[in-house]
């Protein structure tokens, strides 16, 4: 089986300027034979896959193997030579990663707990700095800040295009990209927002007070943007082409600085870092719900299919699923084996 990974490069003149070149550049790499997980990797025959995970290092992989209530996590995944800081995109179809030596990224490709193939990006750049994925997972966008260059990539049956966008001067703090790949938003360490176009020029959208996280929704154009400065979710729409924002009917605290939206895009979870409470917030009521949590948040990362969230999987300690089924979020664990549990791993 082969993978054709098409790059774009938009190369973009110094400066402001709009003015840019753009070329194309074909790859067409030969997928190696997959790199098959142990049985415990794998689990039980016909055991699904709830999700992909990465430790704190993210030099390393583990799967969620079950089903939400039943589950186990696996021995760590074997990962190719060279590969470095690991980026898993939600739903875990692939990844974004750094290369050992300092040359590029590389694009890996998952089928459920195996790694099916590696991709690597000729120019894209070395270290990242700040990176966000698409709600739906097929999109992401990462800055450099040393070479002051934002890229966006998009990743599709294993087809992967990227641009190349300078960061017009920005400080780049935090980032989000929606489905399409099309959109991107960023924010500043002064808690200024904005929605960057397609020659990288930005355009300020919304000035906050601390804005701990923000996200596209599903398949939408529609930004959310937690301030905890001002205790706000605030929704940023395009209308006739200005950009309105508004604060919604809901109070937040403690600065959330971690949010993902639900799968039907109805929804946004919240949880704040070292804390024990995360929310749930009904965007069509404007309401939040506040959710109780059995171990420190350290994630928010959307498994599968978006309906669950890993919350924690701090070494030895079981991994926590915050599992949304429409009606209510509740929490469930996937247990580690006994060799874990006394490996410290």
């Amino acid at each position: 089986m082969k993978y054709l990974v098409t790059i774009l490069l938009l190369a973009a003149a110094s400066g402001h300027a709009a003015e840019s070149s753009r070329r194309w550049i074909v790859v067409r790499h030969a997928s190696p034979a997959k790199m098959r997980s142990s049985a415990r990797n794998q689990g039980p025959m016909g055991a699904p896959v709830l999700g992909l995970f990465t430790n704190a290092g993210r030099n390393e992989i583990r799967a969620i193997v079950g089903v939400p209530g039943a589950a186990l996590v696996s021995d760590p995944l074997p990962l190719p030579e060279g590969v470095g800081r690991i980026y898993l995109a939600p739903g875990q179809s692939w990844a974004v990663a750094e290369k050992t030596g300092g040359d590029g990224l590389t694009a890996l490709f998952f089928d459920g707990a195996d790694i099916e193939s590696t991709v690597d990006l000729p120019n894209s750049i070395s270290r990242i700095d700040t990176i966000a994925f698409a709600p739906g997972g097929r999109a992401a966008v990462v800055y450099s800040r040393e070479s002051a260059r934002l890229q966006t990539f998009v990743a599709v049956n294993g087809e992967i295009r990227f641009a190349d966008l300078p960061a017009a001067g920005l400080d780049v703090a935090q980032l989000a990209i929606d489905d399409s790949g099309a959109r991107l938003a960023a924010v500043t360490a002064d808690a200024a927002v904005y929605v960057v176009g397609a020659d990288g020029t930005p355009q300020s959208v919304y000035k906050g007070q601390k804005i701990g996280a923000l996200v596209y929704l599903r398949n939408s154009a529609r930004l959310l943007v937690a301030d905890g400065g001002a205790g706000q979710l605030i929704s940023i729409e395009e209308a006739s082409g200005a950009y309105e924002s508004r604060a919604l009917g809901v109070s937040i605290a403690n600065n959330p600085g971690m949010m993902q939206p639900s799968a039907d895009g109805k929804s946004v979870f919240l949880a704040t870092r070292e804390s024990r409470i995360a929310a749930r917030g009904n965007l069509a009521e404007e309401t939040l719900t506040a959710v109780d949590l059995p171990a420190d948040a350290s994630q928010l990362q959307a498994l599968g299919k978006g309906s669950a969230f890993l919350i924690s999987a701090e070494p030895v300690e079981p991994a926590w699923l915050l599992i949304d089924d429409e009606r209510e979020a509740r929490v469930v664990f996937a247990a580690r084996p006994t060799s874990q549990e006394g490996s410290g791993q």
